[in-house]
C-alpha cells in the first residue's frame, strides 16, 4: 500500500476514516447491540470463525463510503481490502470503548 507523505491528504483520510467509524457504529453497529439473533451469526472458513449481520453490513457501508470517498471504482475495490480489515480493527476499538464507557 502506497504511503500517503502530504500531510493535509493523509490527515483529510485519517478524519473521514475517524468520522466514518463513528457512523459505522451509529448507523449499524448499534442497531443490532444486546439485540443480534442467532439466525443473524453464521461462520466463515472455519466452525469457529464467526460473522454476524452487523459485521457483514458494516463492512458493506464501509466498502461503499470508501469507493465513494476515493472515487475508485468496484473493480479496483479489492485494493482498499487492506485498509478494510484496518477500519474494521478500528471498528472493534470504538466498540470497545463504548462497552467500557457504559
Amino acid at each position: 500500500m502506497k504511503i500517503i507523505t502530504r500531510e493535509n491528504t493523509r490527515n483529510k483520510l485519517l478524519n473521514y476514516i475517524s468520522s466514518l467509524m463513528i457512523e459505522v457504529n451509529k448507523l449499524v453497529i448499534l442497531k443490532y447491540y444486546k439485540d443480534l439473533k442467532s439466525r443473524q451469526i453464521s461462520t466463515k472458513a472455519s466452525e469457529d470463525d464467526f460473522v454476524t449481520i452487523a459485521d457483514k453490513e458494516s463492512e458493506e457501508f464501509i466498502v461503499r463510503k470508501l469507493v465513494g470517498f476515493l472515487n475508485i471504482n468496484q473493480k479496483n475495490i479489492n485494493l482498499c481490502h487492506g485498509l478494510l480489515i484496518q477500519l474494521m480493527v478500528l471498528k472493534t476499538i470504538l466498540k470497545v470503548k463504548k462497552n467500557s464507557a457504559l
